[in-house]
């Protein structure tokens, strides 16, 4: 999908403050560090990673870790790996990634249930990505995997059958993946086949969560999102305090 503005968005007055909806269009955000603060608070360390440019945090047992790269633009900006408790299995048994531009609401919702212990726990036999289906994207079952679609077509969640292990773990293929645009291309989260059913979970429900998220600029939000300018922030020009206190438009 590369549904994105077509032309640059105008200046943008200085402390104006936006809600935008649905929050899989609304862009990464400003910032991405409110994404590491579950698993900060929940006792993972911190590891500078000069090599990559980036940090990994690394969680109490040692059995997972979450690495950032904010300025990744190729790869993956949000990468986590597990490792069996008892390193039975050799590398890792599980993986999910995120780009850069993946809404930061998005990603938190992930971490917060990575953050939690009993993320493992679901029941048996539900659908990860019911989730999609409750907020009312069509699903679609195939040979090959099953697809949920936005209403709009904007957005969609997948699941691919027989995907293989080792190229799901080197993220050259995935099992789970949700994608949808934004103002620089299509922002994707991806996991694999053995990815926590809660975890997954926790993606769908956040990506579809109905509550807007708020942003300071229009950059980076996907067309077809609905946006309310609110009123600036206390302390500007009194010619800027005389705008009028919100309106809602259509960013295109």
């Amino acid at each position: 999908m590369t549904d994105t503005p077509t032309s640059a968005s105008p200046p943008e007055p200085p402390g104006r403050r936006y809600l935008v909806s649905p929050r899989y269009l609304a862009g990464p955000g400003e910032q991405p560090e409110q994404a590491l603060a579950p698993l900060l608070q929940a006792g993972w360390t911190p590891v500078s990673d000069v090599a990559l440019d980036g940090l990994t945090l690394l969680s109490p047992d040692l059995n997972t870790l979450l690495r950032h790269r904010p300025d990744d633009r190729v790869f993956a900006a949000w990468t986590v790996y597990a490792f069996a408790p008892d390193r039975a299995t050799a590398g890792a048994v599980w993986t999910a990634t995120f780009t850069w531009d993946t809404p930061v609401e998005i990603v938190t919702g992930f971490t917060t249930a990575l953050a939690r212990a009993d993320r493992d726990q679901q029941a048996a036999g539900v659908d990860p990505f019911a989730a999609f289906g409750q907020a009312g994207w069509s699903r679609h079952r195939g040979r090959f995997g099953t697809l949920y679609t936005e209403r709009r077509y904007l957005a969609d969640a997948s699941q691919h059958y027989d995907v293989d292990p080792e190229r799901e773990m080197a993220h050259l293929d995935e099992t789970w993946l949700v994608s949808a645009p934004g103002g620089h291309g299509p922002w994707i989260a991806t996991a694999s086949r053995a990815t926590p059913a809660a975890l997954l979970s926790a993606l769908a429900r956040a990506t579809v969560d109905r509550r807007p998220v708020t942003r300071t600029s229009l950059t980076g939000m996907a067309r077809g999102a609905r946006v309310t300018a609110l009123p600036a922030l206390a302390g500007l020009s009194a010619a800027m305090s005389a705008r009028p206190g919100s309106r809602t438009v259509r960013h295109r």
